[in-house]
């Protein structure tokens, strides 16, 4: 029993020796104090900046408040960590972790609005499409490439506004809003020499390519489709040319059918019916002559007396006496005056005629 005494109390006696000399360890105080700092999630870079780390996320409060890249920001803790247990200087600069996008909201937008210039495009989302207003045609390419430059964009330094708020020439102003209430934003870009910058808050400005602006702007000049009857299935088609002929085309499934226009009845069909409905569902426009509100006077573009009237599943196209190379032409609800190449309309005009004399 003396002897287990004797053991217990030797044991008792080296961990406590241990235990104190483990506190009064300089390298165990270091480490404990570093861990003590990043139990606080507070972190001070090698040039003076200060970042504060809440929940998830990180935010740098000096010399000015930004949001931080969190993937960066971790990086940056493994550094932090690693530089502490081989006692190595840490020398991390603020700039290295900082959130450099310029849209930063989480969910997917719902609007968009587009100014430069003097034109100022107007996109919504509905579901899974979107539409540009006052309903209008999109070109799905070109706003899935503006959609994905948007995301990309990032500026490559962020400073103080030294120039007392000279920025230059504007280019391109975007308004973003999201799904809720609180996720609005709003940015404008500017060219000044060879760089474009962006105001921020605070006087701060952040500094992009040129290349970027470029990214931009050019598919915010082809969101509008020129596909006049784009989106639509073409199930039904009607030509009109003066007040004589009227032709019906339907659509059923693969063929295409030519119906007599006062009974319904199919009278032709074949590969030259549907030649004729993939050529009108084609036809684009040249040129935007007039946007949104209509002319008092149609008679300025030949349109007072529409000779030839096309329609696509109810959407009807007029079109008036050809001006040389182009023709005008009026979507009916719509208030813009478009241009269209007349040999276009006359290609389909001339093959209107060959389908009718089959009949």
């Amino acid at each position: 029993m003396r002897w287990v005494c004797l053991l217990l109390a030797i044991n008792l006696a080296v961990g406590t020796a241990l235990w104190a000399f483990r506190i009064h360890d300089p390298a165990a105080s270091s480490k404990k104090n570093v861990r003590g700092e990043m139990a606080l999630r507070r972190l001070r870079f090698a040039d003076g900046g200060e970042a504060l780390g809440q929940g998830d996320s990180w935010q740098l409060l000096s010399p000015f408040c930004w949001p931080i890249d969190p993937l960066r920001m971790e990086a940056a803790i493994d550094h932090m960590r690693t530089t502490a247990e081989n006692e190595r200087p840490v020398n991390l600069r603020w700039e290295e972790v900082l959130d450099r996008r310029l849209l930063r909201m989480t969910d997917q937008p719902v609007r968009l609005r587009l100014a430069f210039g003097e034109k100022v495009f107007l996109l919504e989302r509905r579901g899974e499409q979107w539409v540009l207003l006052p309903r209008w045609p999109i070109d799905r390419e070109a706003l899935e490439d503006l959609l994905h430059n948007l995301s990309l964009l990032s500026f490559r330094t962020i400073a103080f506004d030294l120039e007392n708020g000279c920025r230059g020439e504007p280019q391109l102003a975007i308004a973003v809003e999201g799904p809720f209430p609180d996720q609005r934003e709003r940015i404008e870009i500017f060219l000044n020499g060879g760089t474009a910058a962006i105001p921020l808050p605070d006087g701060l400005h952040a500094e992009i390519s040129p290349a970027v602006v470029s990214s931009l702007l050019e598919p915010c000049t082809r969101l509008r489709s020129k596909r006049i009857f784009q989106d639509l299935a073409g199930q039904r088609l009607l030509w009109r040319d003066g007040e004589s002929l009227l032709l019906v085309l339907e659509r059923q499934g693969e063929d295409v059918t030519l119906l007599d226009p006062n009974e319904a009845i199919p009278i032709l069909g074949g590969s030259k019916a549907v030649g004729v409905a993939k050529r009108m569902m084609a036809l684009r426009w040249t040129d935007l002559v007039l946007e949104e509100i209509q002319p008092p006077d149609l008679g300025l573009y030949r349109l007072d007396r529409p000779i030839r009237e096309l329609e696509v599943d109810g959407r009807r196209l007029l079109l008036g006496r050809s001006n040389g190379p182009i023709t005008y032409g009026h979507v009916a609800g719509s208030g813009a005056i478009i241009a269209i190449a007349t040999i276009d309309v006359e290609e389909i005009a001339g093959e209107m005629a060959s389908l009718a004399a089959a009949r």
